[in-house]
């Protein structure tokens, strides 16, 4: 009885040294198709096999997508998808063990296989199957075994070593790509914030110029507010995140509130009904504050603004020029700015927020022509209809 290791024949010698160069070939490959046009080819070349096809098993929906066939398939088209148990190739995914068929005839899954040859299924780990075939009948020995298996092993670490190279592409793409729209909303975010901030500061150092006291406290506690918004909104410009801390607050109590912090001409706030709203009360304010005063400055100097509940949500809206139809689906991205109307910063703030709580906005056009913002989703308890006006922070 021949006791000799499979790998002690010189031929076997050979194909594992055959098989090695393929496989450093295969640790170069930078892509599946890449790296497929080598195993199909080697399968065929080298192991005997002319009939081979890797099988991708896509888990949504439950089926065996071939993606590399060997030549002679490519001829054939013979390119057919298998789903969840209509073929052998599942019975190698489930059991995690390679299957040896003499013959294909022996076979009964219900798929059509040209002649009688014999053919080896190998599962390929998490990726999916290799089928290796041959046309005419033939002894599928130990030694085809053990090369089936060592082959398998390097495809599978040739696998995994493409989709690290992809899955690390795609993460600098997006780290590229998120650095530039974030350095862009940063830079104009700072200057957008920053010069009415020494505007406020400017203010203060004029009331105690002239003596007056009166609005000292009011405007150094808008410095305070405008110095920590510009502080909050860099640091998550820069790191693309926002933490919240959701809280239940009145609608028109904190619209209210924000309305009198926006410096305001002969204007009006109307609270058409409330809602108990569960966010973040900064967050919040953020969205109300950049509605409003995007309104007060783009909007015309009698412009009244309004907020009421919805059955999901809530709305601010405006009598002004509105926001044009071709703008509405581009104005809340970054650096999209409409100049006759409303400034893209805010809105991107506004935007950002939103989809911090889970929410949904939508642009459409108020009663009177101008803006109507709408936010869906909102976790609220409606309380009770209003028909209030609150007048310009300024005139009382």
């Amino acid at each position: 009885m021949n006791t000799s290791p499979v790998w002690a024949d010189s031929d076997t010698a050979t194909k594992l040294r055959q098989l090695h160069d393929v496989t450093r070939g295969m640790m170069q490959a930078e892509s599946h198709e890449e790296l497929f046009t080598l195993v199909t080819a080697a399968a065929d070349e080298l192991l005997g096999f002319t009939y081979n096809t890797v099988r991708r098993h896509d888990r949504e929906p439950d089926r065996l997508v071939p993606v590399a066939v060997s030549p002679v398939l490519r001829e054939q088209s013979n390119r057919r998808v298998y789903e969840r148990d209509t073929s052998v190739q599942w019975n190698a995914i489930e059991t995690g063990q390679m299957l040896v068929f003499q013959s294909v005839a022996d076979i009964e899954d219900g798929v059509q296989r040209p002649g009688d040859g014999s053919m080896i299924v190998v599962p390929l780990a998490d990726y999916g199957v290799l089928t290796l075939g041959s046309p005419e009948p033939r002894s599928v020995d130990e030694r085809d075994r053990q090369l089936a298996r060592v082959f398998a092993a390097n495809i599978e670490t040739a696998i995994k070593r493409v989709e690290q190279l992809e899955a690390l592409e795609r993460r600098r793409e997006r780290l590229e790509a998120k650095t530039a729209r974030l350095e862009r909303f940063a830079s104009k975010l700072g200057h957008e914030l920053r010069n009415p901030l020494n505007l406020i500061a400017g203010k203060v150092d004029l009331a105690r110029q002239t003596g007056d006291p009166t609005h000292f406290d009011d405007l150094e506690q808008s410095v305070t507010r405008m110095t920590k918004l510009v502080d909050d909104l860099l640091a998550f410009a820069r790191e693309g995140e926002i933490q919240l801390d959701p809280e239940q607050r009145d609608l028109e109590q904190l619209s209210t509130d924000c309305w009198h912090a926006v410096p305001t001409e002969d204007t009006a706030l109307c609270v058409d009904s409330t809602v108990t709203v569960q966010a973040d009360p900064d967050r919040l304010r953020q969205v109300l504050q950049n509605l409003f005063r995007n309104a007060v400055e783009h909007a015309g100097d009698d412009v009244t603004v309004t907020v009421g509940a919805l059955t999901n949500g809530f709305y601010v809206e405006d009598d002004g020029k509105g926001i044009p139809d071709s703008k509405r689906d581009r104005i809340l991205e970054a650096g999209e700015t409409e100049k006759a109307h409303w400034t893209g910063i805010g809105l991107r703030v506004v935007a950002e927020i939103v989809k911090a709580h889970g929410w949904a906005i939508q642009i459409k056009e108020s009663a009177a022509g101008g803006a109507r913002f709408e936010f869906h989703g909102v976790d609220c308890v409606p309380e009770q209809q209003h028909n209030g006006c609150v007048p310009s922070a300024r005139s009382n």
